[in-house]
Formats: C-alpha cells, structure tokens, sequence
C-alpha cells in the first residue's frame, strides 16, 4: 500500500485531522489575542510544564508503546484490560510523586502560585492521560476518524471557554486552567461513549486483570522509567532557561514551538498514525521495509521543500495568525526569530516522529539508548549556545542540532539491521542533503 493509496482509504480520518491541526493554531491565536507574552500566559506554561513533566511521562509511555505491544500481544483484548491496569497504578504512584514535592519545588524555582491552581493544572494532565489512552484504543481498533475528532474537540471547546471565561472573570490566570479542564472532561465523556460502542470490557473495573501480565508490566515500566528521567529532566531545564531571559521569553518560546510542532502534526502526523500502524501489523513482512524506504525518501523531499517555504514566510505567518490585541510588535519579532529556527528542523522532526514508533516496535532498549542521546545531545547544545549568548533561541538551535544528529542515528541503525536498503547513488544523494542542509542551517544561525 502506498502513500496514495493511504490517502484515499483514511480520507476521512485526513479530513478530520486536518481541520484538527488548524483548530489547534486558531486556539494559539486566540490565546495570543488574550494574553500575548504576559507574565500570566509564563506562568501557564510554567504550570503546564512542570505538570507534564510528572503526568506526560505516561502519556509518552502510551503513545509509544500501546500499538507495538498491541500487535505483538495475540489476545487483543486481555492486553487492553492489563493495560489500563498498570496504567492505573503508575498514575497513582506519580500522582503521589506530584503531590508529595512538586508544589514547593514550583513555587521555590519558578512562580508563586495558589496551591488550588496547582492542583487544578495536575487534575488536566490527569484528564489527558486518559484521552490519549483512549485515542491510542481508537487508532488499534482503526477508529481513527473518532480519535482524531477528540483532538478537534479539545481545541474547538477551549477556544470557545477562553472566550466565556475571559469575558467573566478578565485576564486572570485560571480563565486558562479552568477552559481547559471543562474541554477535556466534555472530550473524555464522548471517547468513553465511543469505546463502550466498540464493545471492549477494558472501562469496567470487574475486569481489570491480577496479577498483571509481567512482559506488558515491565515494557510499559521500562518507558515510563525513561521518560521520567530524561523527559522530566530536559523540561526542568527548559523552563529555568527561559525564566533567566525575560517576562515573556517562555512565552515567546511556546507560541513559536506550538505552532512548529502544529506543522508537525498538521502536515506530517496526519500521515503517520496509518503508515507505522501498517508497519507493526506487518513487522516481518520484506515488502513493508520497501515502502519504509520509499516513505522516508518522500518525506525528506516534500518537507524540505515545506520547511524552506515557511522559513521564509515565517513573520508573515506570525503577524497573521498572533499580531493582535496583547501581542506587540517586540513578540512578534522575538517568536518570528525562534520559529524560523525550530520550522528549519521540520523534516528532521517529522522522520523523528515515524522512526521513533518503527524502533520502538523493534528494539525497546535501542529505543532507550537513542531517548538517552537525544535527551544529552539537547542539554549539551542548549547550554552551549545559550552560554555563547543566543538567548531562548538557543532551545531552538539545540532543537535542531539533536534531531539532525539522532535522525542520522535512526536511519543508521534501520540501514545496520536491514529494514531498509540504501544503494551507492542513493546514499551519496543521503551525504549531499545532509551536509548541504546543514551548511545552510549553519549560515542562517550566523546571519
């Protein structure tokens, strides 16, 4: 099955994802006219952060590993119920974590806040463990269409709250919080009403399995364990640097990581949910690696060609979609500056994203050993050239660095254990873009 073919099958699960991805930039924009870079939209991304640092490490953990494990695993629905099991226990155990320390570590190293918005913003990411769960059942059950309509929802109830909130209580904080809990509670009720539709025994407690299927048990452990580390620990980082800069530099960097990682999903994720879904239903199969092969050389060339293009209409696209209300001309040059450095790494992040959910399925402990590099190559880099003095756009910089190199890393290792074939012409052509895109990098950075 190629690309094309791909496209015609989930056209509607294409349209869906589509009008998804741009709800979500219209919900940026929307935040941008309320609050633009204000200490109050820093103190979000702050909260948010330092919350998905505990709670997104699961979140990860799920994304990563519930549709290999999934195909791997011959009783489909006896997985699913172990599953949410495990998946149940470590949320206490990070909820305990988040609890215990996590409010005076915040409110010591960042931002002085109410321990009742704390508590609020732990109670979201809470909510969004179990949408992404129950989006990833969606995606093995081939419901893709539904899954991805969460996702429009989520962005289409915020943006509605924000407005509502925002006009009763004013630029407050918890205008933010608050929208977008009552968004994922609705999107919850709905994902649930979906899933019992598919008549799967995995939302009733009766059925949740003991004692635990010890393989599920010690691959969902071992990823956890790594996002905990190096995920938790990158954030941290990235949050401290960006505080030292200025009010709004958090900011700065969350409109222009947002909508990069917009691009990311909006035109590259829509495709890769069907392509590495199609690879683990068919892992040993050699005509599947020469489609891999195929997908890889195609996306290098459309998002090169796209990265290129919005690097040069990335201020155009900034004042359109932000330069209004209480975003002022300096953020839109500080954010039109740090996504033109996060858009360039888009083919890099988008081959990232595939290649990520192919290793897994592979090689959990090359998997670890990748995570582990991207996570050091990251610190390294960030600190480097935030020391040199290029500001917060050094996480963007660093950004780039880290994803060219582990990018090289992956093919590497798929080229080492034959999943796919690169002949002599075809791997000078790989030499030439790779040293030629990095030499342009290199100048714009300079320049």
């Amino acid at each position: 099955m190629n690309i094309q073919n791909i496209l015609f099958k989930y056209k509607k699960y294409f349209s869906i994802a589509l009008l998804s991805k741009t709800i979500a930039i219209l919900k940026e924009s929307v935040v941008a006219y309320f609050f633009g870079a204000s200490e109050i939209k820093d103190i979000y991304v702050a909260l948010f952060t330092f919350s998905e640092s505990f709670f997104g490490i699961i979140k990860s953990s799920i994304q990563n590993s519930l549709i290999p494990m999934y195909y791997k695993n011959n009783k489909k629905n006896n997985f699913l119920i172990n599953y949410i099991t495990i998946l149940l226990y470590f949320l206490f155990f990070i909820f305990l974590i988040f609890i215990s320390f996590g409010f005076y570590f915040f409110k010591k190293n960042y931002f002085d806040i109410d321990i009742t918005l704390y508590f609020l913003i732990g109670l979201f990411s809470i909510l969004g463990i179990f949408i992404v769960f129950n989006i990833q059942v969606l995606n093995v059950k081939k419901q893709y269409s539904k899954s991805e309509y969460s996702n429009f929802l989520i962005s289409f109830l915020t943006i509605l709250l924000i407005i509502i909130l925002y006009n009763i209580y004013g630029k407050k904080l918890n205008v933010m919080i608050e929208s977008s809990i009552f968004a994922f509670l609705i999107v919850l009720i709905i994902q649930i009403y979906y899933i019992k539709k598919l008549n799967l025994k995995i939302l009733n407690i009766k059925y949740l399995h003991f004692p635990l299927q010890k393989k599920i048990f010690k691959n969902f452990f071992s990823l956890t364990l790594i996002f905990m580390v190096l995920h938790s620990s990158y954030s941290f980082f990235e949050l401290y640097l960006a505080k030292q800069v200025a009010i709004g530099a958090i900011s700065w960097n969350d409109y222009a990581k947002k909508l990069y990682l917009s691009g990311v999903f909006l035109i590259g994720g829509i495709l890769l949910t069907p392509i590495y879904t199609k690879f683990n239903d068919e892992l040993n199969n050699e005509k599947n690696f020469t489609f891999l092969n195929f997908t890889i050389q195609k996306i290098f060339l459309i998002f090169t060609f796209l990265a290129i293009l919005l690097y040069l209409m990335s201020e155009i696209l900034i004042k359109q979609l932000y330069f209004r209300g209480s975003f002022n001309y300096n953020d839109l040059v500080q954010v039109s500056n740090i996504f033109q450095i996060y858009i360039y790494s888009l083919p890099f992040a988008v081959i990232g994203l595939l290649l990520h959910n192919i290793i897994v399925s592979i090689s959990i402990k090359t998997y670890f050993i990748l995570n582990l590099l991207q996570t050091i190559f990251s610190f390294v880099f960030s600190i480097i050239f935030y020391k040199v003095g290029y500001g917060i756009q050094s996480l963007a910089i660093s950004n780039f660095i880290t994803l060219f190199i582990i990018t090289i890393l992956f093919l590497n290792y798929l080229i080492f254990n034959q999943y796919i074939e690169i002949n002599h012409k075809n791997k000078t052509l790989y030499f030439l873009y790779f040293v030629g895109y990095f030499c342009l990098f290199c100048y714009i950075v300079y320049c």
